[in-house]
């Protein structure tokens, strides 16, 4: 499901204009993005939790050319799914 689905579908199911639901996914990306540098972690209930999460820095190996580089240290983004999320999945 691509962005235009999802504000399709989100326009749908609140009974919005398509303009409203663009606003509305764009806000909550926003919101994420902006709780996870603040913070390192956003709930979303029923659905799971996002963690930013550090790595330290590390050697990687290209195995096409045998080269070794070193990866520098940096934050990623973790998801945890929700128990009832699983199960609604697993149904």
């Amino acid at each position: 499901m691509n962005k235009q689905d999802q504000v399709a579908e989100i326009a749908v199911k609140a009974g919005v204009t398509m303009r409203t639901a663009r606003a509305m996914l764009n806000a909550m990306q926003i919101m994420i993005a902006r709780e996870l540098d603040q913070n390192g972690e956003f709930y979303l209930n029923e659905i799971g939790k996002f963690r930013a999460v550090n790595q330290a820095e590390r050697k990687i190996h290209n195995p096409q050319g045998g080269e070794v580089f070193t990866r520098p240290a940096c934050r990623v983004v973790g998801f945890r799914a929700s128990r009832k999320l699983k199960e609604s999945i697993n149904k």
